[in-house]
């Protein structure tokens, strides 16, 4: 920054502020002071914070925040020096469709949070999970810009208002299956397996909640195959705490799923995402729905045609 002529500091995590749990690998913040920031801006104009560093109140020992923390330090940041937005520049696209599939699918220039950590959980983000968690609790404007190209890119910002129709098509052949049976509370059960992966910073797709054949509850919970490992050892541990068996995992699968603010709530929009795969001959095993979203569970190696039927549909 300084070879381009411009006076700038470089402040560390506890130079910054960044207040946050003893967790060492995988700290949360519980607050940011940026007198130090503010101060620095004042003097120089440019400030670099090494962003995935924090320091606990304590015992002031740095802390890390895991994977992707760096992007959840900069919007707590936003949050504390009260700008406007928090840009971020990055090189996933947001668009109606995958435009591996789809290649004329149309730029999104605006989402709602819920929409964005719908794609996030599918990696169709290039924001985490819990970074747009952190925006949308602090009420932080985000933009998401591409990196190759000088443009506005997609704004994020809270919004109760039901679209119309999908903003944007989304499919995963990644995704796995973690079903729990038991002689349970079904409702208590769920509810503290969802208490659990808050704690852990987890999300998950919706939670199914049925009984079997043979009268026992279950819950199944549909994850990325990529998190499977993390949610698989939290259903293991309510499993103990409950008194059930152990959970099991289903074979890979693929999801297709429709998002966009209250589309859950309209008939039409499942309706004809189910036509649509049905005139491609693609079975739908299960419908897990969630308020901004509508997921088709199907096979994992047959995900790419009806991801395209779909967003022509």
């Amino acid at each position: 920054v300084q070879s381009q002529g411009l006076d700038a500091i470089a402040l560390e995590g506890r130079q910054a502020g960044i207040i946050t749990d003893d967790a060492h690998t995988n700290a949360r913040i519980l607050d940011v002071r940026p007198q130090r920031i503010r101060a620095a801006i004042a003097e120089t104009g440019v400030v670099l914070i090494a962003g995935s560093l924090g320091v606990t109140e304590t015992t002031a020992e740095v802390t890390t925040l895991g994977v992707n923390g760096s992007e959840t330090v900069a919007v707590a940041l936003a949050a504390a020096l009260g700008v406007r937005a928090c840009e971020f520049f990055s090189s996933v696209l947001l668009s109606s469709a995958d435009r591996r599939i789809v290649p004329d699918a149309l730029r999104l220039r605006a989402v709602a949070y819920s929409e964005l950590l719908e794609l996030s959980s599918l990696g169709l983000a290039g924001v985490s999970e819990q970074a747009i968690n952190e925006a949308q609790r602090q009420s932080v404007a985000l933009r998401i810009r591409d990196v190759r190209a000088d443009d506005e890119g997609t704004k994020v910002s809270a919004s109760a208002t039901p679209r119309l129709a999908p903003c944007c098509i989304a499919h995963d052949a990644a995704t796995q299956q973690i079903v729990l049976e038991g002689s349970f509370k079904d409702a208590l059960a769920a509810e503290r397996l969802v208490g659990l992966m808050s704690e852990e910073g987890l999300l998950h797709r919706p939670l199914l909640q049925g009984v079997t054949p043979d009268g026992k509850r279950s819950i199944s919970l549909t994850v990325p195959r990529r998190s499977s490992p993390a949610h698989w050892q939290l259903a293991r541990r309510l499993a103990s705490e409950i008194g059930a068996p152990s959970p099991v995992r289903t074979p890979p699968l693929g999801i297709v799923s429709v998002i966009g603010v209250g589309i859950a709530n309209s008939p039409i929009a499942t309706t004809t995402m189910l036509d649509a795969l049905d005139a491609i001959g693609i079975e739908t095993r299960f419908i897990a729905n969630s308020p901004t979203r509508i997921t088709c569970v199907i096979e994992a190696s047959r995900v790419r045609k009806p991801a395209c039927a779909v967003s022509v549909t």
